[in-house]
């Protein structure tokens, strides 16, 4: 009787072994990353209602007190001053700042950044273009004005050497 069973539960058993072997073996599970630092909620506070220079100072402190944060918090913490800086309400207005930061977003296609970081780099070279050109023309007019003022003042001298 033993001898009819043996091969029905090697038959059980290789059908057993040969299925576990194949079974894909899910990979562990990855841990949580580590949430946020506290100083990083409270940026995030200031940033969205609008105090620019404590959502700055306190995105800089997180920089440099945790340089372990993830790449995808560190972009963040970039863009957003980035933003700050590109702010002409911002007491902390800096386009040169501003284009610097948001720079490498709008040149990485792979950024969630890159639309709106492309927008803003591209408004700001435009900004610096006009103001480069205002700066021009207004040391020409202050050229210009000078020279009439010259005019003027040898308009009223041949006034005077004409009076009787």
């Amino acid at each position: 009787m033993v001898q009819r069973l043996l091969p029905g539960v090697l038959i059980l058993l290789l059908l057993f072994v040969a299925t576990g072997c194949t079974k894909k073996r899910t990979p562990p599970p990855q841990p949580l990353p580590p949430p946020p630092p506290q100083e990083l909620i409270e940026a995030d506070a200031r940033f969205d209602a609008g105090d620019w220079p404590a959502a700055a100072q306190l995105y800089q402190s997180v920089i440099s007190e945790y340089p372990e944060l993830s790449q995808p918090l560190l972009d963040r913490i970039h863009f957003r001053l980035g933003l700050i800086y590109a702010n002409p309400d911002s007491s902390l207005w800096d386009p040169a700042q501003a284009q610097e930061l948001l720079s490498p977003f709008a040149q990485s296609a792979g950024s969630e950044y890159q639309p709106e970081a492309s927008i803003l780099v591209t408004l700001l070279q435009q900004l610096s273009k006009v103001e480069g050109q205002y700066t021009s023309t207004k040391r020409e007019l202050r050229r210009v004005s000078d020279e009439l003022n010259k005019i003027k003042e040898i308009d009223r001298a041949r006034r005077r050497d004409q009076q009787p």
